[in-house]
């Protein structure tokens, strides 16, 4: 869980880049080797600012699933609303 939901737009940049960081950690990594020194140093923020926005590590990990999940939720909602025929739907959802 979020620690704060930033308000201006620079303490909106710093969580950004905090999670764009971990992403990029993520492609290289397993998320159990990855730490929140790695991920200060990756998002060029002092180890404090993480912790001013997310209680630990896991927390950012779950952000970013939420994100994720947010991504693919939108346009399945649409998707289950259309009236299109099936085989249409399921070719628009393995193009998510």
């Amino acid at each position: 869980m979020s620690r704060r939901t930033p308000t201006q737009a620079r303490a909106e940049a710093t969580r950004r880049s905090i999670l764009d960081a971990t992403m990029h950690l993520l492609d290289s990594f397993e998320p159990d080797a990855i730490g929140t020194v790695q991920i200060a140093e990756a998002a060029e923020v002092p180890v404090g600012s993480i912790y001013r926005y997310f209680a630990h590590r896991d927390d950012i990990f779950g952000a970013l699933a939420q994100e994720l999940m947010d991504r693919v939720d939108v346009p399945l909602e649409a998707l289950l609303r259309s009236d299109e025929p099936v085989e249409a739907l399921v070719e628009q959802t393995v193009e998510l």
